[in-house]
Parts: C-alpha cells; structure tokens; sequence
C-alpha cells in the first residue's frame, strides 16, 4: 500500500513536470 502511494506520486510528479516542460518550450518555440 504504502508502496503504491509513493509510485502513484513519482508518476503525478513526473506528469506534472513533464506538462511543464512542453507547455514552456512549445510556447517558447511558437513566439
């Protein structure tokens, strides 16, 4: 249980992150 929670936060962590990292450089790269 407590082992699911930690990989369900490192996949949130890394989604987040990951959306981040797109949305600024796609934005950067369209302007």
């Amino acid at each position: 249980m407590g082992l699911k929670s930690v990989k369900e936060a490192i996949k949130t962590y890394i989604d987040a992150t990951t959306i981040a990292s797109e949305k600024s450089g796609s934005s950067s790269q369209n302007q």
